[in-house]
């Protein structure tokens, strides 16, 4: 796709966060572009073809819908977002009389929208639903159950009729219109849920915002079921398994009903030893292998050659909150598993530091390590237990300061940037060690990179005291997240990705049995 002509990797993840808090009318496009002002917008007004068609709102939605479709080309999709004609709080309007606004998008009810995406020529891939509130639209719709019934609208029906305020519809590429592709995704079940989210819902939702994706996610450990009309389902991805010889039928499960078999790690598998204990078939037995860094991916070629890095990213960027805006006392964050290795070496130069500032200078607040916790000397500090990934991302909006050390290991080499690019998002001023973190934060720019005991001491004390070097450093290092680790800027390529996979099922299908004929029953 033409990069300067198309928003397709952009708006289905985008437009629901976005235009759902704007009106739909002659203003919706400036206030679009004035907050995205990288964003290319194809209209009326542009000529030529184009991959990407929006259409917001509109008494004529349903013309320009149909007068701009053939300028779409084979690749490309139309995104429209209309009201809801039939949402409940007009329909509460108008039993009370009010008029509606002048110039106010009289919108669309959803069977109305998909007439008009059939009468353009096009396909409709999927409509989403955007809530204003979800329990209201469900108390209003019940209220409307015994109308409804006298008018032959059953309850469920009446429900999807009046809940939503508006609609985000995609349609299908003219190049791909048969079915989308499937793809289904196991979750790791343990407990923080941040890695899940992180590394399986966030993708998979980018995934299924375009056109030609069909996503579902199961459970941990699910049954694997055979697709209802006998045929094989797409891509089954698993999160972070520990396969030994006893998943094998488990694995021939997965083969028999979906085409590919992908499996998610982000870890070095040195932490597991049954991993190496069972010859790798953790990595041997799938397609393909998808992970989070480069270096992790040079590992894990050793047993299969079909690594793809997907680099974390961050699924929606916060409201930006100047440094100057902040009240009450600086807050220092520290929120980490598994780190005593990394924290033991420099607690000492951290509480040399610690201790200079009052409980109205400074607080600490810390996540899950009590022993961490127990070593600090700060006057405030605050112990939190391991807390779900929404309760870890409040507690890091209401953060200043974050401490990221990583001592020299092989498996921390292995792991990805994530800590840099929520902190960066959230505001937070970054203070880590040189291992990962000075590979993707530029010293004294987007953050602070210590590499001694006394350069530590000192970038504490420097963010604890000085606002504007905090202020800059957290203004970067945002800049920098909003320019380059959306999601919406990566989803395309991993898409691709996965087309690739299923072009080349049967040389893939082929290297897989070749791997597993060489890999001996072992416990």
């Amino acid at each position: 796709m033409n990069h300067q002509n198309t928003i397709s990797t952009f708006l289905p993840l985008e437009a629901e966060r976005i235009l759902a808090d704007l009106e739909p009318d002659a203003d919706c496009l400036a206030a679009l572009q004035a907050r995205h002002p990288g964003l290319v917008i194809f209209g009326p007004e542009t000529s030529g073809s184009a991959d990407v068609v929006l259409l917001i709102g509109g008494h004529d939605l349903a013309a320009r819908l149909k007068a701009l479709a053939p300028r779409l080309t084979s690749e490309g999709c139309c995104v429209v977002f209309t009201a809801n004609r039939r949402h409940y709080r007009r329909l509460e309007a108008w039993f009370s009389g009010e008029a509606a606004p002048t110039g106010s998008d009289p919108g669309l009810s959803r069977d109305e929208l998909q007439q008009a995406v059939g009468s353009a020529g096009l396909r409709l891939a999927k409509i989403r639903s955007i809530f204003d509130d979800r329990e209201a639209a469900k108390t209003a719709a019940e209220a409307l159950v015994p109308f409804g019934r006298r008018l032959g609208l059953e309850p469920q029906a009446l429900a999807d009729q009046v809940a939503s305020a508006a609609f985000l519809a995609q349609t299908r590429p003219r190049a791909r219109q048969g079915r989308p592709i499937t793809v289904t995704g196991m979750t790791l079940g343990s407990k923080p849920d941040a890695m899940a989210i992180v590394r399986m819902a966030g993708p998979l939702a980018a995934l299924a915002s375009l056109p030609d994706f069909a996503v579902s996610t199961l459970a941990p450990k699910p049954a694997v079921r055979r697709a209802s009309d006998g045929t094989k389902n797409d891509i089954f991805i698993w999160q972070r398994p520990i396969l030994t010889d006893a998943a094998r039928p488990a694995i021939d499960q997965i083969i028999s009903t979906h085409h590919l078999f992908v499996l998610e790690f982000d870890d070095h598998p040195m932490r597991w030893p049954a991993i190496a204990q069972s010859g790798y078939l953790n990595f041997r037995a799938p397609h393909a292998v998808r992970t989070s860094t480069e270096t992790l991916a040079a590992i894990l070629r050793e047993f299969n050659a079909n690594v793809f890095v997907s680099p974390n990213q961050i699924e929606t960027l916060p409201t930006f909150h100047p440094v100057e805006d902040r009240k009450g006392p600086l807050r220092l964050l520290f929120a980490a598993l598994n780190r005593k290795d990394d924290w033991a070496p420099e607690i000492a130069a951290v509480n040399q530091v610690l201790k200079r500032y009052p409980a109205t200078t400074l607080a600490v607040d810390v996540v899950f390590d009590r022993e961490f916790f127990d070593a600090l000397e700060a006057q405030d500090k605050r112990f939190h237990p391991l807390l779900p990934y929404e309760g870890y991302k409040a507690l890091l909006a209401k953060a200043d300061i974050a401490w990221l050390p990583l001592g020299d290991t092989l498996f921390n080499r292995c792991k990805s940037d994530l800590k840099f690019i929520e902190c960066a998002a959230y505001g937070v001023a970054i203070l880590a060690s040189p291992v990962l973190y000075e590979q993707v934060i530029r010293d004294g720019e987007t953050g602070l990179v210590y590499r001694s005991h006394e350069a530590l001491a000192n970038g504490l004390a420097a963010l604890i005291e000085d606002a504007d070097l905090r202020a800059r450093l957290v203004r970067a290092a945002y800049d920098e997240i909003a320019a380059t680790r959306l999601r919406v800027h990566h989803v395309a390529r991993e898409a691709n990705w996965y087309r690739s996979l299923l072009d080349r099922h049967d040389a893939l299908e082929d290297e897989r049995q070749g791997r597993m004929a060489r890999l001996p029953l072992v416990g």
